[in-house]
């Protein structure tokens, strides 16, 4: 990981000497390099780069300029990945403002910086106001990618575990069936993302009282894990852990 910040630092420097600290390709080498720091658990050093990168920005662009709002989505994300979570908070509003003021509320960019604040939200425990977003957001996504478009289907999702967080589970039992049922018509049984949706239902009906229904999601889910993932997958591994975990309660 050193070496890998080592090599996008100087890879910055040379940007900066040849083309200058604004160009495209300098400011893509630094994004490579917070990257590298973030990777390498450099995570004060990332921020720290990521403000420079922001002011730069604004200097340069002006402070409603496309770089300028993604300098400022990068920025959120290395506070949050710091920890930093109520100083993200506050930039992610910005940019969302700005990217619907800019691109306009259904642009797939406004759209990804709707989930960031509402991912945020779920953070600081504000479940409301991410619920808000989530539900825009699927209803954006249906209306212009349609309903089994795999970016539908993750607003789906999303949006059903933010109903789990906040613990609407009526809402939120029937909504993870949909994403199910959607993933399986998409990918098919073998893929992974059915597979985890499938653990993500699981966690519900055993938060809604229905032990069994989790046990028996639960061992299907690990028996296909195991038929179409390596044995030390993440995801079989969690499956693993979760059925021993539901059979012992």
């Amino acid at each position: 990981a050193d070496e890998a910040v080592n090599a996008f630092s100087a890879a910055v420097r040379a940007h900066e000497s040849a083309l200058g600290a604004h160009h495209p390709a300098t400011v893509a080498a630094r994004a490579d390099l917070i990257s590298a720091l973030q990777g390498a658990g450099r995570l004060k050093e990332a921020v720290t780069l990521q403000e420079k990168a922001l002011r730069n920005a604004e200097r340069a662009r002006g402070a409603s300029h496309l770089d300028t709002i993604a300098a400022r989505v990068g920025l959120a994300h290395a506070y949050r990945a710091a920890g930093r979570v109520k100083d993200a908070l506050p930039l992610y509003k910005r940019a969302l403002a700005d990217s619907e003021q800019t691109l306009g509320p259904s642009h797939p960019d406004t759209l990804t910086a709707r989930v960031s604040l509402a991912a945020t939200y779920q953070r600081v425990r504000k479940h409301k106001e991410a619920i808000t977003l989530y539900e825009r957001t699927l209803t954006d996504r249906a209306k212009a990618q349609g309903d089994d478009h795999p970016d539908t289907l993750m607003a789906r999702g999303d949006l059903a575990g933010a109903y789990h967080t906040a613990g609407r589970m009526v809402h939120a039992v029937p909504l993870y069936e949909q994403t199910l049922a959607g993933y399986l018509r998409v990918y098919g049984r073998d893929h992974p993302d059915p597979l985890a949706a499938r653990g993500n239902l699981a966690a519900a009906y055993q938060a809604v009282g229905r032990r069994m229904d989790a046990i028996a999601t639960l061992e299907w889910t690990l028996a296909e894990c195991e038929r179409v993932l390596p044995p030390d997958h993440p995801l079989t591994t969690s499956i693993r852990t979760r059925l021993k975990s539901a059979k012992t309660l």
